[in-house]
């Protein structure tokens, strides 16, 4: 995200290749800039406002008029995504980079004035110093190298164990910011390379790093995780919730991006001033269109909201359920969505709303529905039976009994020939999808199987319980290869990131679990959440990284107000979790 220069708006980009400007103080959309066919990954307004500069995994970079929303320049030239851009604070130029170059353009004709030498690296962040005579590059080989931006001389700085993520300058340009996956921030002097200070404590990739305006503060994110330092000391100051971030250019306020809503913070009493439009009611179920572009999510009220992913905005609410809605998919091409509740499936056109098809013949609450990857088939379930039917008459082509227990989830595998069931009775069986026939019995759980989801690659099979363990099988044999040990209560969900590396699980003890997928093991962060904030852990180190609103009192702490942690009686809350001063 970036502020205009005047501080009035405000531009974020997301993963489905848009770009939104803001009215930063009443949260209303002014432009959608669309064009990019990928995620765009940075953005930049230029000195005088009057353009706006993306950069996207679609390998391009864009220039736009940020007030029409026109497309001013498309720059292709890089062979890889294009991760950083920023502007000459004299306005002129434009450096672009990722693919081991850096680029500069004409920032008026949208044509290539330089190339930076090459190397091995890729080019992860590019910043101009304040004066415009230098401009810092970071690389993924953990090196940060500030060239001279008239004669292309470089210093190189070494010093990150990893990968370089951001680079910022003081604004009165004699140190350089520079952060890492290393989970550290270095600041050295801009003119002879010398650290000054390293900013550690956080617990994982830092993936942005910013001055405020007045350079007496800088902030820091590290996963979902925004941390205030003081620039001179080092010092933390404060800790918010956010996934982006950027100063507003008077340095009176700080927009965070988190949990899909852009939070816009007073930069002195860290008070929330706005939160941009995002879906605020509590949810039982939700399931993404299959473009990525929408959310549907089901409430207990029995309504039904469709809301576009990126902004929460509303675009159409479903009716006519006569209770809590429990389960929601959509059709693979999206014109479609089932939703299970009472003893009916409902079939109803994604975009009207209106009832295509109702589907009777459960005795109980239909508590899972699953689309057959070729749309043709739709499975549901609940009372000990899961009902095949055709996803365009709504007739049944097949009941598969056996389950002693009701049941509780259903899930395709990504080749569509195995459909894997879930129930109360403990068990998890992997069945022929066209013949119903049962190819095998998982019975490793002790208590009821809440959730079952396919890895991508159709290979493994998650399945999580109300003994709260998630155990990985093998989709073919059945066999257990690992047992997901963590969550004190029972496992209610469980999916797999769409790239198989990281496997989601979160549980009625309050608690999302992060897991290395291949490995098992915890990875990055476990979030709790409560009525009124939220408190994250570091997964390996269980040491406690961030709260947001009043979480520390659930914690069995207060924060004083110099910052301190004061520990409240045990017998209010039980047993307290430990922690170290500062954390």
């Amino acid at each position: 995200m970036a502020y205009h220069p005047d501080g009035y708006h405000l531009a974020t980009a997301a993963t489905d290749g848009t770009v939104r400007i803001w009215e930063a103080t009443t949260g209303e959309t002014l432009q959608t800039l669309t064009g990019h066919t990928d995620a765009v990954q940075a953005l930049a307004y230029h000195p005088d406002g009057h353009q706006l500069a993306t950069t996207s995994t679609d390998g391009t970079a864009r220039i736009w008029n940020p007030t029409t929303g026109e497309n001013l320049h498309t720059l292709p030239g890089h062979t890889n995504w294009v991760q950083a851009v920023a502007y000459h604070p004299g306005g002129h130029q434009l450096a672009t980079g990722y693919d081991g170059t850096v680029r500069i353009w004409d920032a008026t004709t949208g044509e290539p004035l330089h190339t930076l030498p090459g190397y091995l690296s890729w080019v992860q962040a590019v910043a101009y110093h304040p004066d415009g005579h230098q401009l810092a590059t970071g690389y993924d080989d953990g090196t940060v190298r500030i060239w001279d931006a008239t004669t292309g001389e470089a210093l190189t700085l070494p010093g990150h164990s990893g990968a370089v993520q951001a680079v910022a300058y003081h604004p009165n340009g004699h140190q350089l910011a520079a952060s890492s996956i290393d989970g550290t921030v270095r600041v050295c002097d801009a003119t002879t390379g010398e650290t000054l200070h390293t900013l550690d404590g956080q617990t994982g990739t830092v993936q942005a790093v910013a001055y405020h305006p007045n350079g007496h503060q800088l902030a820091t994110r590290d996963g979902r995780i925004v941390r205030i330092w003081d620039s001179n000391t080092g010092e933390t100051l404060h800790i918010l919730p956010g996934q982006a971030m950027a100063y507003r250019p008077d340095g009176h306020q700080l927009a965070t991006g988190y949990n899909r809503t852009v939070m816009i913070w007073d930069a002195t009493t860290w008070e929330t001033l706005h939160t941009l439009p995002g879906h605020t009611s509590w949810v039982h179920a939700m399931a993404y269109h299959p473009n990525g572009h929408q959310l549907a999510t089901a409430a207990t009220d029995g309504l039904i909201r469709i809301c576009e992913a990126t902004t929460g905005k509303v675009l159409h609410t479903l009716d006519g359920h006569t209770g809590t809605v429990q389960a929601v998919a959509y059709h693979p091409n999206g014109h479609q969505l089932a939703t299970g509740y009472n003893r009916t499936v409902r079939i109803c056109d994604a975009n009207t709303g209106a009832t295509l098809h109702t589907l009777d013949g459960h005795t109980g609450t239909v508590q899972a529905v699953a689309y057959h990857p070729n749309g043709h088939q739709l499975a549901t379930g609940y009372d000990r039976t899961v009902r095949i039917c055709d996803a365009t008459t709504g007739k049944v082509l097949h009941t598969l009994d056996g389950h002693t227990g009701t049941v509780q989830a259903v899930a395709y595998h990504p080749n569509g020939h195995q459909l894997a069931t879930a129930a109360t009775d403990g068990t998890v069986r992997i069945c022929d999808a066209t013949t119903g026939k049962v190819l095998h019995t998982l019975d490793a759980h002790t208590g009821t199987v809440q959730a079952v989801a396919y890895h991508p690659n159709g290979h493994q099979l998650a399945t999580a319980a109300t003994d709260g363990t998630v155990r990985i099988c093998d989709a073919t044999s059945g066999e257990t290869l690992q047992t997901l040990p963590g969550h004190s209560c029972a496992v209610q969900a469980v999916a797999y990131h769409p790239s198989g590396h990281q496997l989601a699980t979160s549980s009625t003890d309050g608690i999302v679990r992060i897991w290395d997928a291949i490995t098992g093991q915890p990875a990055g962060w476990r979030l709790q959440l409560f009525d009124d904030g939220l408190a994250v852990w570091a997964a390996q180190s269980g040491a406690l990284v961030g709260v947001a609103g009043d979480s520390w009192g659930h914690l069995g702490y207060s924060l004083v107000v110099d910052g301190r942690l004061s520990r409240l009686p045990a017998e209010t809350l039980g047993p307290l979790p430990q922690l170290t001063q500062g954390s």
